[in-house]
């Protein structure tokens, strides 16, 4: 495959600020963020051809600026759920009185980026721009619980799968009191080719076994996000 250059260029921007560290003087007022907030994901491209269905789940920003110019730099993590599979299952354990366990496999994707932000503006209003570069990563977990017994009886991972991710987003913080915030953003992400399994296929077949369809394509999507944010 021929190198994109789009994508290269985004990674470049994004971490050009974390090669510049050294010279760099941090500490400018009003200028550190941290967020968090919940997020809907609405597939898009090959993602909701294959797929087609919705997302939820939460992210967190952690932005830090330069101190000449109006940018930051920062890292976003974002995990978002993609479905679950919940059925009841005999077990046979000699030190348990149980029969039967409750098996979840859960269906999942985590972003994590590394951020350029452009925020010149300070007061109530405070809008923003953000590139976004790192990797979309899917996973595939089952946990397996009983009553009587803390803490899961047996838990697996059963499908990793992940691409190189890119994109932008706008938001737009407003000041509720002191240095907390309240928070919007849209998130348009793009990313490479991956593997993941389409929780509509999970099921148990008569001998116990678990069966699913993994899925490849990839995971370009559209976030909203609202949350807080605290600017110190």
């Amino acid at each position: 495959m021929k190198p994109v250059a789009y994508p290269n260029l985004l990674l470049l921007l994004a971490f050009l600020p974390l090669a510049q560290v050294g010279a760099a003087q941090f500490g400018k007022q009003g200028r550190h963020s941290l967020s968090f907030g919940g997020r809907i994901g609405h597939p898009l491209g090959g993602f909701s051809a294959v797929w087609g269905g919705r997302m939820a789940g939460y992210g967190g920003q952690l932005i830090m600026p330069m101190r000449v110019l109006p940018l930051g730099f920062g890292v976003q993590y974002d995990r978002s759920s993609l479905g679950a599979f919940r059925t009841d299952v005999p077990i046979d354990v000699p030190y348990l009185d149980a029969t039967e366990g409750r098996l979840v496999v859960r269906s999942s994707n985590h972003g994590f980026h590394a951020v350029t932000r452009f925020d010149p503006l300070r007061g109530r209003f405070v809008p923003y721009a953000d590139l976004l570069a790192g990797w979309r990563s899917f996973s595939l977990r089952s946990k397996l619980t009983v009553d009587g017994v803390d803490g899961p009886l047996e838990r697996e991972v059963l499908q990793r799968g992940s691409a190189f991710s890119w994109g932008w987003a706008a938001g737009l913080m407003v000041r509720l009191k002191g240095p907390l915030y309240g928070e919007i953003r849209v998130e348009r992400s793009y990313s490479g080719e991956s593997q993941w399994t389409d929780p509509g296929s999970i099921e148990l077949d008569q001998d116990g076994l678990l069966n699913y369809e993994e899925r490849s394509s990839s995971a370009d999507a559209l976030f909203i996000q609202a949350g807080i944010s605290l600017r110190f």
